[in-house]
Order: structure tokens, then sequence, then C-alpha cells
């Protein structure tokens, strides 16, 4: 069966959680979130949040995904984001801190299989935030953004990362 569309961003094939609503970090106003919005605008303090559930994991089972996003196609497969995640963490920390990781990692994959998150984010966050403990945030902040530069990181993958250093470490980007 051939799609007009995308069935993913197809509203007909959506479920009632595709369609949900959060506080925006910075003021607290109540947003609403489409699961294909990358950011949303808050209407109250014009701040760009970035949908953490935002999810294109369609990218690593779906037959037409070379199509509709070319080679970002397999930059897209969580285990792509994850060994290439693994590989920069494994050039700033100790080789017992990167096994502790790993075993971390595993263990929260297991526990968020059945909720709707963003994983390659979720499994960023946690080598990231491992990254900001030992060598400060600024380090995990700069690492992030070399690889989004670089094509490692998807840009999507990248903000969330960075949204979710942001709210823990309360870290402001230095210009």
């Amino acid at each position: 069966m051939q799609f007009g569309k995308c069935p993913g961003q197809d509203t007909r094939y959506w479920t009632h959680d595709d369609i949900f609503e959060d506080y925006c970090p910075y003021c607290g106003e109540e947003m609403e979130f489409w699961k294909t919005d990358l950011r949303v605008k808050c209407r109250n303090c014009g701040k760009k949040v970035v949908n953490q559930r935002f999810n294109l994991s369609c990218a690593a089972w779906c037959s037409f995904a070379e199509e509709c996003l070319g080679s970002a196609a397999d930059n897209l497969k969580p285990e792509s984001i994850r060994k290439k995640i693994e590989d920069r963490a494994k050039d700033i920390l100790p080789a017992p801190e990167m096994e502790e990781l790993k075993k971390e990692t595993e263990k929260a994959i297991d526990e968020v299989k059945t909720e709707k998150v963003n994983m390659p984010v979720e499994i960023g966050s946690i080598y990231f935030n491992a990254i900001a403990g030992a060598k400060g945030e600024e380090k995990a902040w700069v690492v992030v953004e070399e690889m989004r530069e670089t094509g490692e990181l998807p840009p999507q993958i990248a903000e969330g990362i960075k949204e979710n250093l942001k709210n823990k470490y309360e870290y402001t980007e230095r210009s």
C-alpha cells in the first residue's frame, strides 16, 4: 500500500498521547505539544521549549525512512546515536566510569521502554550528565555542540540533550 504521506505524520494514525500538555520550564505556563513539534514557543514568555517527546524513532523500522529522511535516517537509529555518544564519552571519562554508565544506560532503557520518550535524548542525557559531573557543565555542553556541528548528533537530539543539561544544571550558554 502506498501512503500519500508518512503514516507517522498522518494524524489519522495518532493516539491520544500524540498531542499532550506540558509546562514551560522557564515560566510554568501550560503548553500544548504535538508529537511532530521539535520546539514550541511559549505564548507567555516567548522562549522556545524543546519537545521532550519529539521522536523520529520510526527511522529505525520504517521501510520508507531512507526516502523520507535521506542518509540522515541511519543517524537517527538509537543504536547508532548511542554508539557515537559512547565513543565520545570514552575519550573523556575513565574506563571504570564508562562501565558503570553502560550499566546505568541499560537499566534506564529497560525502565522507559514502554514510555513515549525520545530514547536517544534520554541515553545522551545519561552520558552527558556524567561528563558534566566529572568535567563540568561547560565541557558537556561544548561536546554536545561539537557533535551537532559535525553531524554526529542530529540537531533535535542535541537540542533535547542540551535542554536536559540546562534544566539539571541551570547552565546558560556562553556567547
